[in-house]
């Protein structure tokens, strides 16, 4: 766990903040390389990540305040703590997706071209975010009880945070990663603890997942015969992978009636949504494969 990376005068530099602008800024260059690919002007691009960028970020925070509004009605200020992490995945997707519907319709764009086209770039930036995530400590996953897999345990640590009080003295409380302070509450660890228990590294899990989707999904993309394929293959490979892995999350605890977890809810919607919309694409139309 390294949440901060460094600090130079009063500007701290954090690790998850950092790897979501770097999974931007690859992702924009992958996107404007594709567009040039099909002879569209890279600038829509440009202009159309940006509003993406805004709309992905507000909405995600958005979704997660809104899943841990518990927390955040004793502790409003902290909804605009961004460098601390907490974003929901689903939420910056929907808000990016209407932001970007609205974006293509004013410059009157192919929607499902332009999906296409920013779909890798949405794979691999989720994947650089989820490595911000494993060192943010968030996104946690459950304790690892088979001792055959102890090895792939991750422990974040419990660490101390120098507090200068009011009238002059100097303090230091304990603060730790989400999963030590999940496992102190719960009573399965004691203040001595210096880790939590072994958890599944399901942030890495989940960046190596992405990955390969990103892949995946370059392949699609030179193999495409119409507008809007590779999108709605990445909605029903994502919706798939992260209906898996979340049987290994920590985080999320399911819910009743059927015991499934928000993300495992959505997943399921989704991937009905893509695979309906994949056959009637596919019946509409067909295009030429780019070379």
């Amino acid at each position: 766990m390294m949440s901060r990376l460094f600090q130079f005068g009063g500007i701290t530099i954090y690790s998850y903040g950092l790897m979501v602008a770097i999974g931007f800024i690859i992702g924009i260059y992958f996107g404007v390389r594709r567009a040039r690919l099909l002879g569209e002007n890279p600038q829509n691009i440009l202009d159309m990540c940006l509003t993406i960028m805004i709309a992905s970020i507000a909405g995600a925070r958005l979704c997660y305040v809104l899943t841990n509004i518990d927390y955040y009605r004793d502790h409003i200020i902290e909804i605009f703590f961004l460098q601390k992490g907490g974003l929901v995945f689903y939420g910056g997707v929907l808000s990016a997706v209407i932001a970007s519907l609205i974006f293509l319709k004013i410059k009157k764009l192919n929607i499902w071209l332009y999906f296409d086209i920013l779909s890798p770039s949405l794979a691999i930036g989720h994947a650089l975010g989820r490595v911000g995530c494993f060192l943010n400590g968030c996104c946690y996953g459950r304790i690892i009880k088979a001792d055959s897999l102890k090895w792939l345990g991750v422990e974040f640590p419990r660490t101390t945070e120098t507090v200068h009080l009011s009238n002059g003295s100097i303090t230091s409380d304990i603060v730790g990663a989400p999963a030590y302070l999940d496992h102190l509450n719960h009573g399965w660890i004691d203040n001595a603890s210096t880790h939590c228990l072994p958890v599944y590294p399901t942030q890495l899990i989940s960046a190596v997942v992405n990955l390969s989707v990103f892949f995946c999904l370059l392949y699609i993309f030179r193999k495409r015969s119409f507008n809007g394929q590779v999108w709605w293959s990445y909605t029903m490979i994502y919706a798939m992978s992260r209906f898996c892995i979340e049987f290994l999350r920590g985080d999320n605890p399911p819910v009743p009636p059927f015991f499934l977890t928000f993300s495992q809810t959505m997943a399921i919607v989704l991937f009905i949504i893509g695979a309906v919309m994949y056959i009637l694409l596919r019946n509409r139309q067909q295009l030429p494969r780019p070379k």
